[in-house]
């Protein structure tokens, strides 16, 4: 069992919490590009102005501006611990799937949406990885954390 002192159990801790906050907004950024096409469609089909939904673009542009800081701060972090690069090169492709997604968008909306939902589960996926390995690798400063 690894001794680890008051300092490391905070940083661990903050860690933990950043890999949770890129799980939540990788899963939102997800959940957002499959389900937009659909509301919007329902909107317009009751009846709303297209020009109400002008603004949704910009949650593509966030989901790719967050998710490079959120996965950098947590990924660095867990990697310092672990030494296991499988989060970082999940988080890439990942991300290669965001940006290759937000490209197409003026091309084909269809494989924009799948790329830009496919990319924010994979993102998703590395944090959980990254939370996971730190999990199971201090399980002591984890113990009463869950």
């Amino acid at each position: 069992m690894k001794i680890v002192s008051r300092a490391s159990k905070r940083y661990l801790e903050m860690t933990r919490k950043l890999d949770q906050l890129g799980l939540a907004s990788s899963l939102f950024c997800g959940i957002h590009c499959a389900i937009t096409p659909i509301v919007i469609s329902l909107f317009l089909s009751f009846g709303a102005q297209k020009t109400f939904f002008s603004g949704w673009e910009n949650i593509d542009l966030i989901c790719l501006s967050v998710a490079p800081f959120l996965a950098f701060f947590s990924l660095r972090d867990g990697f310092t611990h672990h030494r296991i690069k499988l989060p970082i090169v999940i988080f890439l492709c990942g991300f290669a799937f965001l940006v290759s997604g937000y490209c197409l968008s003026s091309v084909n909306e269809i494989w924009h949406r799948f790329f830009m939902a496919f990319g924010g589960l994979v993102v998703a996926s590395s944090h959980f990885i990254n939370l996971k390995l730190l999990m199971n690798l201090h399980k002591d400063c984890f113990h009463n954390a869950q």
